[in-house]
């Protein structure tokens, strides 16, 4: 689980989202960033992530590595210059509010190779009962093809059918939207 975490940090979808982290990658012209900074993050101390138990889970990683005093760790390849996330996502809504973000991973898991779910939070002004108001998500798939394809099925999700469309389709109908990535729970 440590270095399924450390790798989302780090991975595409994520980092070029993440500004805190981006800027800290960005503070050394190498990219290398403490270990001791992602062991402090919230996820890590749940999973009860050490430096040294980060350092073997960056090490195992195909695209992370961990400097030689083994205090920092770094992607080994650049970042894409544009968001290759976009056309491999889609937005799904009319999940209940209490919904978790590794519900949501599992049960998309069975229609395809998920790569992140960013849960997008509930509306407080148009809900009152923001706990329980139903809530929508952006599941990231391994192609555009497979998220494509996963969007024209009827799925429903705790007996609610899902209204889905491409991440593409979204952005266009709500240009407000991308402002929601900044609000969004990621994991």
């Amino acid at each position: 689980k440590i270095k399924k975490q450390i790798e989302f940090y780090f991975c595409d979808s994520n980092l070029p989202k993440d500004r805190f982290l981006l800027s800290k990658t960005k503070e050394t012209p190498e990219g290398w960033v403490s270990l001791e900074l992602i062991a402090s993050f919230k996820k890590m101390r749940e999973l009860g992530a050490t430096t040294s138990k980060l350092a073997v889970a960056a090490a195992a990683s195909d695209f992370l590595e961990v400097d030689q005093e083994v205090t920092r760790v770094r992607r080994t390849t650049p970042l894409p210059e544009t968001d290759v996330t976009i056309p491999r996502s889609l937005h799904a809504k009319e999940f209940p509010g209490d919904t978790g973000i590794e519900q949501l991973e599992s049960f998309f898991s069975g229609y395809g190779t998920v790569l992140s779910v960013r849960l997008l939070k509930a509306d407080k002004k148009a809900n009152a009962d923001s706990d329980t108001a139903p809530i929508s998500a952006f599941i990231e798939f391994s192609s555009k093809e497979e998220a494509e394809a996963i969007c024209q099925k009827e799925i429903s999700f705790a007996n609610a059918k899902l209204e889905m469309v491409s991440k593409e389709e979204y952005l266009k109908q709500n240009p407000s939207a991308s402002s929601e990535n900044e609000k969004a729970k990621d994991g």
